[in-house]
């Protein structure tokens, strides 16, 4: 692999030439060298190496270059003849060769680790269009801050899923602190690619630590990178790149290259493989040397829309979405009971897209996709999916409502019911006697839960209309409590006859001679009406949910556990306190 290193010389602001230009240490009797390789001690390029002007006012040198080798450059200056030689000197390097040739990379971060931890290294391949692809001869290399080698049990990694390799390094306690080179070697359509990462290692007691990139936590995200995978992978082909004053960076739209898929640069139209070093994470291409004025540079990349944290910032705001959802919780994303995964990632994938959805309106994401119109189509997409991840999103919302709870010797006021909130709607009517003082059935009229909900609180003795299973007749049944629980999405429930109630999907109703609830209740089903003091039955017309949310209520009624909504039999709750009894 070649790198060139060159220096230029301009006077008022004019390219200038000098007397005399040379590769040379200022002690050569201590140090006899043009540039030294700092990694194994040796002189690269042997003192007083003359470097010869090219074009006016630029003296460049080519040098071979070894994988993760540092290097030491010192210019002799001699500015007229005569004057007194002076001295430049600076670092260069690490070097990485990527795709089997002389293109250079700049390394991707994988992570800050922990002295004496275990940490597992992932290199996702695929093609140039984003699709996993199995490779051959996957090897790995670690290299440390002085580019010496790091012994591993096994440089062969484990092959876990199509396009995926994972291999293991345990970390030693006294493992020397600083930025190691992680080199993945391997051989794709008969073609030695390389995929080059940069992890740090701290000592134990350093605040300076990452679990993005290891344990449970980078589980998540990779799951979340397959909810999205289409966005992570997307290929763009000869775009044209923006240079930058010195004319030696070029930069493109995007940044977050993938390296597996490999690069192609284009130097005026033609393919280049040498003399330019790659930086993936900023999408930049950077020269050896100045390009003149007039020339072009393109490039084929495929990139990650999103970065490790905006994935990250998604699913830390579902998990405190599932927290805040009753009942109440607390986990992390190391702690998270494995039944709420599932909703953790549909909620952090339905963010993604909202984001992705919103950013490719704007003209340059929109190229893309191959401009406005086909955008447009790229969006409708999305959106079908968005809409896909949030139905399922809600639903294992709702299914959180149905436990476990925790078991404490609390008494507490209710919010959500058995067996998860069985709850009517405010305006929901039933047949009521409400009295003071010692319970009986006087002041027998249609009241609304909400006004049932205010008598109750006013200490009033409330009897409600209901169904003796037993016997079969109409009896007043007490109401023993009545709540508020929660604001919950409406669901309505329409009979051939017209009757009409609105609920939560979870409450019960009486339907084909047994209680289930109203998301298992379809058109046809037989369900009990209370018309005019008279049992009757009918038949379901319909069940729509609205699109709207209402502050909902339940009631504890005891003997009959049963009432009348709006002239519809349906089941009372058991009350929620029962949960949290010893």
């Amino acid at each position: 692999m070649e790198h060139t290193t060159s220096i230029t010389f301009d006077q008022d602001e004019m390219p200038t030439g000098v007397y005399s230009v040379k590769l040379a240490s200022q002690d050569p009797s201590s140090d006899d060298y043009g540039i030294k390789d700092l990694t194994t001690s040796a002189a690269a390029v042997a003192w007083g190496t003359v470097v010869l002007e090219e074009p006016t006012g630029t003296y460049s040198y080519i040098f071979t270059v070894e994988n993760g080798h540092v290097y030491h450059v010192v210019w002799e200056i001699v500015a007229n003849v005569g004057e007194t030689a002076t001295y430049r000197d600076y670092q260069v390097g690490p070097f990485f060769s990527v795709n089997n040739d002389d293109i250079r990379a700049v390394s991707s971060f994988s992570g800050n680790f922990m002295q004496g931890s275990h940490i597992d290294l992932m290199l996702k391949v695929t093609n140039f269009d984003g699709y996993p692809n199995d490779a051959e001869d996957v090897q790995v290399e670690i290299y440390d801050p002085d580019g010496t080698l790091v012994t591993l049990g096994s440089s062969v990694p484990e092959h876990v899923e199509t396009g995926y390799y994972v291999i293991g390094w345990n970390i030693a306690t006294d493992q020397t602190e600083g930025s190691y080179r992680v080199i993945w070697n391997y051989v794709v359509d008969d073609i030695q690619k390389a995929e080059i990462q940069n992890v740090t290692v701290n000592e134990v007691s350093s605040s300076v630590t990452s679990s993005w990139y290891s344990g449970r936590i980078l589980s998540f995200r990779q799951a979340l990178e397959h909810h999205l995978a289409c966005s992570q992978n997307i290929p763009v082909y000869y775009e044209q790149a923006k240079v930058s004053r010195d004319e030696t960076t070029f930069s493109f739209s995007f940044k977050n290259w993938n390296q597996s898929p490999g690069i192609r640069i284009y130097r005026n139209e033609k393919i280049i493989n040498s003399g330019v070093e790659v930086d993936y994470f900023r999408g930049e291409v950077i020269f050896d040397i100045a390009l003149a004025p007039q020339e072009t540079v393109n490039a084929d990349y495929n990139f990650r829309w999103f970065t490790d944290e905006e994935l990250m910032r998604f699913l830390y705001n579902a998990l405190q979405i599932v927290n805040t959802f009753a009942p109440h919780t607390n986990y992390t994303l190391e702690t998270v009971p494995s039944r709420y995964t599932p909703a953790l990632l549909y909620g952090a994938a339905k963010d993604a897209l909202r984001q992705l959805m919103m950013c490719i309106n704007f003209q340059q994401p929109a190229q893309v996709f191959g401009g406005t119109e086909q955008a447009q189509q790229a969006f409708s997409n999305f959106e079908t999916l968005k809409k896909n991840y949030e139905n399922d999103w809600e639903k294992l919302l709702e299914q959180k409502k149905l436990g476990p709870y925790p078991t404490t010797h609390m008494v507490v006021t209710p919010e959500y019911t058995l067996p998860g909130g069985r709850c009517l709607c405010a305006d929901t009517t039933a047949f009521c006697s409400i009295s003071k003082g010692f319970p009986e059935i006087n002041n027998i009229d249609v009241y609304t839960l909400t006004e049932i909900y205010k008598a109750f609180n006013e200490g009033m003795c409330i009897q409600i209309l209901s169904h003796n299973d037993f016997t079969g007749n109409m009896v007043f049944a007490p109401v023993n409590y009545i709540w508020r629980s929660g604001e919950k999405s409406v669901y309505s429930l329409k009979t051939r006859h017209g009757y009409n109630v609105g609920a939560s999907d979870e409450h019960l109703f009486f339907v084909n001679g047994r209680y289930i609830p109203l998301m298992e209740v379809v058109e046809g089903d037989s369900v009990m009406l209370c018309d005019n003091h008279r049992i009757e039955s009918d038949r379901v017309k319909s069940i729509t949910k609205l699109r709207r949310k209402e502050v909902m209520y339940d009631l504890e009624i005891s003997g009959t556990n049963n009432l009348f909504a709006n002239g519809i039999k349906c089941h009372n709750s058991r009350w929620f306190r029962y949960l949290f009894k010893s």
